[in-house]
């Protein structure tokens, strides 16, 4: 006898009907009725998804302010990206740091 998962928080020892956090607000799509880690939406097409939580973390350790979201980007090349860059008719390589607000 095979027991369902719930489709609000993913877990197997209960239903949805019966779930305490049916009524929480989902991080992902900001829908009520489902923890992130259940959400259907997808993810978007640079491969940027959410860092994995607990169903506790989740809806205990959750903040509804967009800068408050932590993400991870998959990157498979590590290599770095140069760009020769002229300075009063002189050419350099520099390596591009696209985590600053400013290159010197």
């Amino acid at each position: 006898d095979a027991v369902a998962r719930c489709t609000v928080c993913g877990l197997k020892n209960h239903v949805a009907e019966k779930c305490r956090y049916k009524n929480y607000r989902c991080n992902k799509c900001h829908n009520k009725g489902h923890l992130k880690k259940m959400c259907e939406l997808k993810v978007n097409s640079i491969g940027v998804e959410s860092s994995p939580a607990s169903v506790e973390e989740e809806a205990h350790g959750s903040h509804d302010c967009e800068e408050c979201r932590l993400f991870n980007l998959r990157c498979v090349n590590n290599d770095p990206i140069l760009l020769s860059i002229g300075i009063e008719g002189s050419y350099f390589k520099m390596e591009l740091d696209s985590g600053s607000s400013t290159s010197v």
